[in-house]
């Protein structure tokens, strides 16, 4: 299941269904996997995407610290 969405998110990071900024963190995206968050970034000049989490749903957007 996540093999598939990264495969999903490096097709079409901006694009892909269930992909979405986060509002509270700028130049962060999530993407929705069943019950999981996966939190992530991208790196436009080195062609990286950068994943900072995969959590579940309620825990993915609690400061930590």
């Amino acid at each position: 299941m996540i093999n598939k969405a990264f495969d999903i998110i490096v097709k079409d990071p901006f694009g892909a269904k269930g992909v979405s900024p986060i509002k509270t963190m700028p130049q962060k995206y999530k993407y929705r996997v069943g019950g999981l968050r996966i939190l992530f970034g991208i790196d436009r000049e080195k062609h990286i995407i950068k994943v900072y989490a995969i959590t579940p749903r309620g825990q993915a957007y609690k400061k930590r610290g």
